[in-house]
């Protein structure tokens, strides 16, 4: 982890359920610039032994300094979960009927 550096921009997703999340776009540049102002120590959260980790993580302030840059791009959703139940196995046999 000493030695890592962003090599691609990032596209993230915040949903909040019944609230407003965004779809960032977040530079290369911020990236790199966060991990130069924070270091790798502090960007990262990695997975603590003995438990089934998903992989490392980024450190929520290093997140948050990277979302609220103003370099990178960011776009309101208000997210509503539709009302009505849905059968997701019913709905893709169905589309796959279609097809």
């Amino acid at each position: 982890m000493q030695h890592y550096q962003p090599s691609c921009e990032i596209i993230l997703i915040h949903i909040s359920w019944s609230n407003v999340g965004a779809l960032y776009h977040i530079p290369l540049f911020v990236q790199r610039e966060i991990f130069e102002n924070l270091g790798c120590d502090r960007c990262f959260k990695l997975p603590v032994p003995g438990t089934n980790p998903r992989g490392v993580e980024y450190d929520k302030q290093a997140l948050r300094n990277m979302c609220e840059h103003d370099a990178t791009r960011k776009i309101l959703i208000e997210w509503k979960k539709p009302a009505e139940s849905i059968n997701v196995y019913q709905r893709w046999v169905d589309l796959w009927d279609q097809e």
